[in-house]
């Protein structure tokens, strides 16, 4: 989804788009998600304050010398944190 060009940009202006995504996310369907045309609309960087939301993690599930893992679980965290 190009997320490296948000990653290596100089600059990137802000904007709430929150009513946007919001509708956005409500008339998905599995069907829509399937289409290609879509999938640049999936493009954003956010910055949230999980409260048991489903998101993907990355941490280490087992022994703390384990490699880190992805899984998407329950998130929770008193500070905000930034997604892609």
């Amino acid at each position: 989804m190009a997320n490296q060009s948000l990653l290596l940009a100089k600059s990137i202006e802000r904007h709430d788009n929150t009513d946007w995504v919001r509708a956005f996310l409500n008339d998905l369907t599995p069907k829509t998600l399937l289409d290609e045309k879509i999938w640049p609309k999936l493009r954003s960087m956010m910055k949230l304050i999980p409260q048991g939301d489903i998101l993907p993690a990355r941490a280490c599930f087992a022994a703390p010398s384990d490699s880190p893992n992805i899984a998407v679980t329950p998130v929770f965290s008193a500070k905000a944190i930034w997604y892609t």
